[in-house]
């Protein structure tokens, strides 16, 4: 794995600047993946964040599972339980692009002795009006709650 590839390179950093102008709040970053059969880095999982991956070198293979909803727990390895059901598998070739949706858990084999993708971390910082409204909802739950009272003789 290497990161930090978006700022040491021109070209890359003025890709993820072009994802980062396509709307407001959207930050982007770069990561490289280089495998060998039988040794991915990661195991099944799902990215809180949208990914467009960008194959560079030999064949890897794909498991997409049905997306979940987005949420920042149980990003780390999934049992096969917790990966839900399998919607499709794509074996991706140099040049290939894959777009992944944040949730959607995936799970990834190299088919050649080696390969390597650069993974474009997407990251959506807007806020919807379902995600204001629900953090108001929190918020007034919160003051609204009764205060606390220390008890007698402490």
């Amino acid at each position: 794995m290497l990161e930090g590839l978006d700022i040491v390179s021109p070209e890359i950093n003025q890709f993820c600047a072009a994802i980062d102008e396509s709307r407001p709040n959207i930050l982007s970053n770069a990561v490289v993946f280089f495998s060998q059969r039988g040794a991915e880095a990661y195991r099944g999982h799902r990215d809180s964040d949208d990914v467009l991956v960008m194959h560079l070198a030999g064949q890897k293979t794909w498991r997409l599972h049905e997306r979940q909803a987005p949420r920042r727990v149980d990003l780390g390895e999934l049992t096969p339980e917790k990966m839900g059901p399998l919607r499709g598998e794509v074996t991706l070739n140099p040049g290939d692009a894959l777009f992944l949706r944040g949730g959607t858990p995936h799970q990834v084999e190299t088919k050649s002795p080696y390969s390597m993708h650069i993974s474009f971390d997407i990251a959506d910082r807007n806020v919807y009006p379902e995600t204001a409204l629900q953090l108001l909802l929190d918020q007034y739950n919160r003051a609204s709650a009764s205060s606390y009272t220390p008890s007698d003789g402490s």
